[in-house]
């Protein structure tokens, strides 16, 4: 209410020749509308309208963005963009071994709070990410499932704080090897990007998904095989525009493909459960709820936020964000005793990690730990 209010407001000034107070509202409106805005469009449930002012911080970004030709880089350059993330997050490690990851995060607080630029490190910042995405074929196995691995995952392993340090690829592998199903990787992953992370940028974003489309194309034989995305937010991107090719949420992948070949022994963790805002508008949320109650009799869903306001990279650049989603998350936590938490989503994950004070994992890494291949 307050954002269409304002910019009522400043579209009057203008009007009536006030063009100086309208300019200082849009100035102001920049950090309170656009920058701060997740675009999770969790508000479109919450109006009795179904207005979803997230499309409006869209609209805005998408008006002028900033270094479009750095963007065009990048993209051009993904594969060595990746290789310069995990040289940032190695050279964070080292440093948190010389100083804690407490004291780099209260740093980088203190630094984004002066300058507003430079990043804020969680304590929760994942480690880099090297494993080696090989397609895994094995004789007498005849089903297959195209695996495309999201930048943010080969980039990085989950985020601190869980005894199993193992990549997200290789959680999948192994649970798709008990369910005896191949993985096939798509051609040239280390290039590919959904787009998501280019949205603002339109014939990047475009370029992104077209090339996305053409490589799960040849990589399912035109379809012929299920495709999963192991981030909730680039599933629900390519989702909405690749239309041709079956493409499941890892979550529903698992559920529907994986879980019937395996035996499933529950473990004892009070389990808390991140429905990624973005299944949620997609109407997928319910499978990641159904595999955490198969691995554990105590499951609780999160009540206190309806989006934890990471973001992708806000949870970074504009970590107020994530911290005010979620301030009320570690009580929620001690109400419910909660052990551990699951999400689909890697970089939620790194702030609900931090904010919770328990792990945040891929729900993944829980089903792997409690299966083994049916008898």
């Amino acid at each position: 209410r307050q954002r269409i209010a304002l910019l009522r407001e400043q579209k009057r000034l203008e009007q009536e020749g006030n063009f100086a107070l309208a300019a200082e509202l849009k100035k102001g409106y920049e950090y309170y509308g656009v920058d701060t805005c997740a675009a999770c469009s969790m508000c479109k449930g919450l109006c009795p309208l179904s207005i979803d002012t997230a499309q409006i911080a869209l609209s805005m970004r998408k008006i002028a963005p900033p270094g479009p030709n750095i963007a065009k880089m990048i993209y051009d350059n993904f594969a060595t963009t990746l290789d310069m993330c995990r040289a940032g997050v190695s050279l964070e490690g080292i440093a948190g071994a010389i100083v804690t990851k407490k004291a780099i995060a209260k740093i980088t607080e203190g630094l984004h709070g002066a300058t507003g630029i430079t990043p804020y490190l969680p304590k929760t910042t994942p480690k880099a990410n090297t494993y080696k995405l090989v397609s895994k074929i094995k004789p007498g196995n005849f089903d297959k499932v195209v695996y495309f691995s999201t930048c943010a995952n080969r980039a990085f392993r989950p985020n601190q704080g869980y005894n199993d340090n193992r990549s997200l690829q290789q959680v999948f592998e192994s649970l798709c090897g008990k369910a005896q199903i191949d993985v096939i990787y798509p051609p040239h992953i280390e290039n590919l990007c959904c787009g998501l992370s280019f949205e603002n940028y339109e014939n990047i974003d475009k370029r992104a998904l077209k090339d996305l489309h053409d490589a799960l194309m040849s990589a399912s034989e035109n379809g012929k095989y299920p495709i999963v995305i192991d981030h909730s937010a680039c599933f629900s991107h390519a989702f909405k525009h690749i239309e041709d090719l079956e493409i499941n949420d890892i979550s529903e992948y698992l559920y529907k493909h994986v879980v019937p070949r395996l035996d499933i022994h529950k473990v004892d963790e009070r389990v808390l459960v991140h429905k990624q805002c973005k299944i949620k508008s997609a109407g997928k949320s319910e499978y990641i709820e159904k595999l955490a109650r198969l691995c554990a009799d105590e499951v609780f869903n999160i009540k206190s936020f309806a989006c934890d306001g990471f973001a992708g990279q806000k949870g970074f650049f504009t970590p107020e964000l994530n911290k005010c989603a979620t301030k009320d998350l570690s009580a929620e936590v001690a109400e419910y005793g909660a052990t551990m938490g699951v999400s689909s989503s890697s970089t939620c994950e790194i702030g609900l990690g931090e904010n919770a004070g328990i792990p945040f994992v891929g729900i993944a890494f829980l089903l792997d730990r409690c299966s083994s291949r049916k008898r």
